[in-house]
């Protein structure tokens, strides 16, 4: 069951929720149901599964990004809401929708929400007041290296610093993607272990690094700019 209300569109029996249990079922743009053809991510093979897509503007699906939260010092939100910018620029592509991957794609990253770029709608807006805010803030902003648009990884926490992209994933197109000391450390790698740690950078904005100090740390040689 849905319904349009004040423009946004509302699933009324999409149980997803956020930690407070605010329900994630609002969005912008438009909603598009029916069955597509995706991967499970267990066995490798493809099966039909009911799939909702939602179609919106570029600024629209930024402010519904939920890679942080209003608990956390302003200039990490604000370091998360660049990568999560650049993240989603980089990658993207008409073809690439959740919520998983459809047999026609030709990427292979897994699309799901909760494994990669969080993406939980246009509820973010009033439920997380400090997130949104800094979204403001940075959302004039662009991030280059050489002119060129990186791809700036970033994952939860390191074991005491950060693979390189061509350590990890044998990249030589990334020099900004270098090795760091990371002291605020859990015992293994959270992820992928490639650029940001996010509880090392909620270190250095407590102890009143720029959000610009900080992406310079992880990804050195990035240019930020502003667009008029």
């Amino acid at each position: 069951m849905w319904e349009i209300v004040g423009g946004l569109v509302h699933v009324d029996n999409y149980s997803r929720f956020s930690y407070a249990k605010i329900p994630w079922n609002t969005f912008s743009g438009s909603l598009t149901f029916g069955q597509e053809s995706v991967k499970n991510l267990s066995t490798g093979k493809y099966s039909k599964q009911t799939a909702i897509v939602n179609t919106l503007s570029f600024m629209h699906y930024l402010r519904g990004i939920a890679e942080t939260n209003d608990t956390e010092y302003p200039e990490k939100i604000k370091v998360m809401q660049f990568i999560s910018k650049w993240y989603a620029l980089f990658y993207i592509n008409g073809k690439n929708k959740h919520p998983a991957i459809p047999q026609w794609a030709t990427y292979s990253a897994i699309d799901d929400p909760n494994s990669f770029q969080k993406y939980v709608g246009a509820g973010l807006e009033k439920t997380l007041t400090k997130v949104y805010t800094q979204f403001e803030t940075t959302q004039n902003q662009i991030i280059t290296y050489k002119w060129n648009l990186p791809i700036l990884p970033y994952f939860s926490c390191s074991a005491g610093f950060t693979w390189s992209g061509k350590e990890k994933r044998g990249r030589t197109d990334t020099p900004y993607l270098v090795s760091r000391i990371d002291p605020v450390s859990c015992t293994k790698f959270e992820w992928h272990g490639v650029g940001l740690s996010g509880k090392w950078a909620q270190y250095l904005a407590m102890q009143w690094r720029t959000a610009e100090e900080i992406l310079k740390y992880y990804y050195p040689g990035i240019t930020i700019n502003t667009i008029k």
